[in-house]
């Protein structure tokens, strides 16, 4: 797995789906507000998130699977998240963590 995001990699139509959906983004909301995606391992998306952990666009967690009811958590990486964006979007003010996001309400 990369550390960073390779130069060359393109997201595919589904994977900026998903990227954009983990971020907030919308037809509506321009700013990110999220950046994380809980999926289930048997589930057709949590491939498209796999892949992009391998290209260096997302980071994974299996920690909190028993929070979770025994889904991974994913989240982009600030490349990954800048991939995701469309004309006139931002980050706003997110952090893109080395490891898991804490989960709302955790450690606050």
């Amino acid at each position: 797995m990369s550390e960073t995001c390779e130069t060359r990699y393109v997201m595919t139509p589904k994977q900026r789906e998903l990227a954009r959906h983990a971020l907030g983004l919308s037809a509506r909301e321009k700013r990110a507000y999220r950046n994380s995606y809980v999926v289930d391992p048997a589930c057709e998306d949590h491939d498209e998130w796999t892949a992009m952990v391998e290209h260096g666009a997302a980071r994974v967690t299996t920690i909190r699977r028993n929070i979770y009811g025994g889904m991974d958590v994913f989240w982009l990486t600030h490349e990954g998240a800048t991939l995701a964006l469309g004309p006139r979007e931002t980050l706003g003010d997110l952090r893109f963590p080395e490891h898991a996001p804490a989960k709302r309400g955790e450690g606050e």
